[in-house]
């Protein structure tokens, strides 16, 4: 028995031929399980590549894969800016009869350029902050890395609004690199109280 040739499969599932091309080949293929299977495969595949377009990740989402998977820069590209602390709701006396103030740590880092705003909740402990530059304009698309002991804890990028979130966060003394593109990696230590301090 003569088989289909792999074009002849592929318009047919197409639907390219012609009408008498078609019913000779449905013919066959009633007959004939090799060509049936191959046919079966052609229209599953063609199906496929008609198929809607994929629904593109959010912004957000690819901004934390590059950075997650962004191959570290070598020393020295970036110009390395040290932030001082400003305020930590941690060092101050608690205030009686405002609300908040024990559930969440707030801290304020600065240079001359940047601001760093951090909100740290702590159950469960994660850390809300925003970068934003001394004219107002927010910082966009830093890569913060949150480090615990020398090691590298956490991950993530600024949004738009120059905010971030950092799930992984050990109590203690942490350092918060922010590296922003094409203008230096600024640097930020502060420290996370543990439950029930002051």
């Amino acid at each position: 028995m003569r088989h289909l040739t792999t074009t002849d499969l592929i318009a047919y599932a197409e639907a390219i031929g012609s009408q008498q091309k078609d019913k000779w080949i449905e013919d066959h293929i009633q007959t004939c399980r090799r060509c049936a299977s191959e046919a079966e495969g052609w229209s599953d595949l063609i199906q496929l590549l008609q198929s809607k377009d994929l629904v593109s990740a959010p912004q957000s989402a690819v901004r934390n894969c590059i950075a997650i998977y962004r191959m570290p820069q070598r020393a020295g590209i970036l110009q390395e800016i040290f932030a001082r602390l400003v305020f930590d709701s941690a060092a101050q006396p608690e205030m009686v009869g405002i609300r908040g103030v024990a559930d969440s740590q707030h801290i304020l880092l600065q240079t001359d350029e940047v601001e760093v705003y951090l909100r740290i909740s702590c159950a469960p402990r994660t850390i809300l902050g925003q970068l934003v530059r001394s004219d107002g304009d927010f910082v966009i698309g830093a890569r913060m890395e949150l480090i615990h002991a020398g090691e590298k804890v956490d991950v993530t990028v600024t949004d738009t609004l120059g905010e971030f979130r950092l799930n992984t966060v050990p109590e203690g003394d942490l350092r918060l690199r922010a590296n922003i593109p094409s203008e230096c990696s600024l640097i930020a230590d502060f420290a996370v109280k543990g439950t029930g301090s002051n």
